[in-house]
């Protein structure tokens, strides 16, 4: 194999086969499995009839990714440098494997003097190099299932995020972190991940520079695997880390406005050669220059590559790597919107709607949150008018005028939808409070007939 990305469907090694990678390729050999149709009991990648040989001894030049639920076999006395990514497969080893590098596997069961190594060819960390941290999250259900496109908009939260590794003062410093007793800690922007958007065909992400937050929406139809959530670009210090990052650790806070949902999380860390800090131009659009990828095989601008991706600087990239999965239950957001998108039916060309409650403002929190404006922005602001006071039978308060709500208090947003034009439309209530997933936003479409 040269550098490049090959797709299988499954991957077996028969009659003493040799997969060979190169010593000098210009970038990875990323194999992509697939496994449809395979049966229960198939392994998607069986390895035991064979080996590898990656002349670079490089884990890096070799990549296997897999997103499905059959094992792979790497047993049968196996050499090889190369990392495996299948979060939700089963993965054996046996039969004197030796394996440098990395596997992330559901469960990875060692037995019969199989060993796994660190990369032998990890190079320095050196001064000018950039660190990049991802957090992305899988296997996202709805009361132990996959998230139907019925439950409507889904918004998953990230606050108060931080990664920690070990690091001298000087080194932190030069990091732009807070040193303690050994340890560099550095903040983690804010992130809001929107599931089944209303709003999106494709997957994409965005950095909000108004909100300093990452934006991700995902279409109902376009959950394949791993969701980005947010990143964070380290400049290495003078000196670098020649012994690498160690001792590596996250601290986050998930919460969502829906109820019943699960999820996994992980996070990833690579060493780029170039790099930027930057993450969003100034430009009112907010366009995500690091070419991140929201989704695992996206097909959209950004590229197939796993989410997380900076496709701008990929070719860049010197190693990475991913943790294991950990599981989580949410909690409630502090403040939320619900539902958070909501579709007007076709109005008449020039004429209004109903004053329509379109959506309900919480504070689930324990203590009164303060609000400070609601306003509608968007592609057709002008054509979706935010209301202010109550209607006939309406048991809540009007969120319009209000600047605080209780804890455990809620009321409501209200939309007249006045089309201008006969085409598809589209708006977006927003919400700024000191909550620590403000702002809250409702997504409006309606068009005029």
């Amino acid at each position: 194999m040269t550098t490049g990305t090959y797709n299988f469907n499954s991957l077996t090694f028969t009659g003493n086969s040799v997969l060979w990678v190169g010593s000098g390729p210009a970038g990875p050999a990323v194999v992509n499995l697939a496994g449809a149709g395979l049966s229960t009991s198939s392994k998607v990648m069986d390895l035991s009839g064979g080996s590898i040989v990656n002349l670079s001894g490089k884990p890096s030049n070799l990549e296997f990714f897999y997103a499905g639920s059959h094992a792979l076999n790497l047993s049968g006395g196996l050499q090889a440098s190369a990392t495996a990514y299948a979060p939700n497969a089963p993965v054996n080893m046996s039969g004197g494997t030796d394996w440098f590098g990395a596997i992330i596997g559901s469960t990875v069961t060692n037995s019969g003097g199989t060993a796994m190594h660190f990369d032998t060819n990890l190079t320095n960390i050196t001064a000018g190099d950039y660190l990049w941290f991802t957090i992305v999250v899988n296997n996202i259900q709805y009361k132990g299932s996959s998230l139907p496109s019925s439950l409507g908009q889904v918004k998953l939260y990230l606050t108060n995020s931080t990664v920690s590794f070990a690091a001298t003062a000087a080194q932190c410093s030069g990091a732009g972190g807070t040193f303690n007793s050994g340890t560099c800690t550095l903040p983690v922007p804010n992130a809001v991940v929107t599931l089944n958007s209303a709003s999106k065909t494709v997957p994409t992400t965005n950095y909000d520079l108004t909100n300093n937050r990452w934006a991700t929406s995902v279409p109902a139809t376009e959950l394949t695997g791993n969701t980005f959530v947010a990143g964070l670009a380290v400049p290495v210090p003078a000196g670098g880390f020649p012994f690498g990052i160690q001792n590596v650790s996250w601290s986050s806070a998930f919460s969502t406005d829906t109820p019943n949902i699960t999820f996994q999380w992980q996070w990833s860390a690579a060493v780029y050669s170039s790099f930027s800090a930057t993450y969003a131009t100034s430009s009112p659009l907010n366009s995500n220059v690091l070419g991140v990828n929201a989704e695992d095989g996206s097909a959209d601008a950004d590229g197939t590559d796993p989410a997380g991706t900076p496709e701008t600087y990929k070719a860049d990239e010197i190693i990475g790597f991913f943790s294991q999965a950990a599981g989580v239950t949410p909690a409630a957001a502090e403040m939320s919107a619900a539902p958070s998108n909501y579709a007007f039916a076709p109005q008449t060309h020039g004429t209004s709607s109903p004053n329509t409650l379109v959506s309900t403002l919480t504070n689930n929190d324990g203590v009164l949150h303060n609000i400070s404006s609601i306003s509608v922005s968007g592609t057709n602001l002008g054509d979706f008018s935010l209301q202010s006071g109550s209607q006939p039978g309406d048991v809540l308060p009007n969120c319009v005028g209000l600047t605080t709500l209780a804890a455990g208090g809620s009321c409501n947003l209200r939309i007249i939808f006045t089309p201008s034009t006969t085409v598809a439309e589209s708006a977006k209530i927003v919400v700024n409070d000191d909550a620590n997933n403000s702002p809250q936003t409702v997504y409006l479409t309606g068009s005029g007939q």
